[in-house]
C-alpha cells in the first residue's frame, strides 16, 4: 500500500511559515527594542561629531532618573532624527572655543537630553508648562529638551543656553548690571502669573516705549527675563520697535561678547 505523504508535507510547509514568521516578527522586535536600524552608525558619527568638533555631548540615554523633581518621559527611536537635526542647527551658530568654557572651574561640560515630556514644578512655579530644563549634576552641565511642545525646539535649546550661560558666570563671579534695565522700582515676582496681563509687556501695551518685558515670564526672574531675550538673539528676531527690549537685547549681547570674545567668530552674531 503506497503511503500518502501530502499531510506530511502540508505540516512540514506550515512549520515553515510559522519559522518564518517568527524571525520576521523577532527581526522588527530587535530594530525596535535595541535601536538596531542601519542608521545606528550614522548616529553614532554625528554625537562623536558634536562631540569633537564642538566638545558638546548630545545623550539619547533615558534622561528620566536626571533629576527627581520632574518626571521626565525619554523620547522613542523615531525622533531622534528630528532631534540630531534641531541639534545641527543649533550648534552652528557657536563655536568649541565657546563651549570648551564649561570644562574650567571643575566642570565636565555641556550635556544635552532630549525628552518626549517634562511634568513638575520649575523654580516653584506651577502653573509653567515644563518644555525645557537646565541643572549642574555631577560637575556637569545639563540641558533636557521636550520634544513635545508648542514652542519651536531651537527656541527651547535658546532659552536653556542662557540658564546654562548664567551659570557660569555666576561660577566667575560676574556681575550683571540688568536692573538698571528695568522700570525704575520694579522688582521681579518669583511667581509665573499665567493669566494676568501686565502692561510693561508685549501683548499689554500697544505703547511700545512702555513695554520692558517680553512676557509674563520674562517678569517672573532675572534669569528667565534675559533667556526670553537670549531667545529673540538666536531666532534672529527683531525687538528694535521696542526700545526697553531692544536696549537689554543689546546689553546682553555685549556681556556674552566680553566674556566670550570667540563669538564674535561665531554664527550667531553675525549680520546681526
Amino acid at each position: 500500500m503506497k503511503k500518502d505523504h501530502s499531510l506530511e508535507i502540508l505540516g512540514v510547509l506550515i512549520i515553515l511559515v510559522l519559522l518564518a514568521l517568527s524571525i520576521n516578527i523577532y527581526e522588527n522586535e530587535y530594530k525596535e527594542d535595541s535601536n538596531y536600524p542601519i542608521n545606528t552608525e550614522e548616529y553614532k558619527t554625528k554625537l562623536n561629531n558634536f562631540s569633537n568638533n564642538y566638545s558638546v555631548n548630545v545623550s539619547f540615554d533615558d534622561p528620566s532618573n536626571l533629576n527627581g523633581d520632574y518626571v521626565i518621559t525619554p523620547i522613542d527611536y523615531s525622533k531622534r532624527q528630528e532631534a540630531v537635526s534641531y541639534v545641527e542647527d543649533y550648534l552652528l551658530l557657536f563655536n568649541k572655543d565657546f563651549f570648551s568654557h564649561f570644562y574650567e572651574y571643575g566642570m565636565s561640560g555641556l550635556d544635552i537630553y532630549f525628552a518626549d515630556n517634562i511634568s513638575g514644578i520649575k523654580n516653584g512655579y506651577n502653573t509653567t508648562s515644563v518644555i525645557g530644563l537646565s541643572f549642574i549634576k555631577n560637575n556637569k552641565y545639563i540641558m533636557v529638551i521636550s520634544l513635545n511642545s508648542d514652542n519651536s525646539v531651537t527656541e527651547i535649546l535658546a532659552h536653556e543656553t542662557m540658564h546654562i550661560i548664567d551659570y557660569y558666570l555666576n561660577a566667575i563671579s560676574f556681575n550683571y548690571e540688568w536692573d538698571k534695565l528695568n522700570p525704575e522700582g520694579f522688582s521681579y515676582s518669583h511667581t509665573y502669573y499665567k493669566n494676568n496681563v501686565f502692561k510693561d509687556t508685549i501683548n499689554g501695551n500697544y505703547d511700545n516705549d512702555a513695554i520692558y518685558f517680553v512676557d509674563n515670564y520674562s517678569r517672573s526672574s532675572e534669569n528667565e527675563d534675559r533667556a526670553r531675550i537670549f531667545e529673540y538673539i538666536i531666532l534672529r528676531k527683531s525687538l528694535s520697535k521696542y526700545p526697553h527690549l531692544n536696549n537689554k537685547k543689546e546689553y546682553l549681547k555685549n556681556v556674552l561678547l566680553k566674556v566670550f570674545p570667540e563669538l564674535n567668530q561665531a554664527n550667531i552674531f553675525k549680520n546681526y
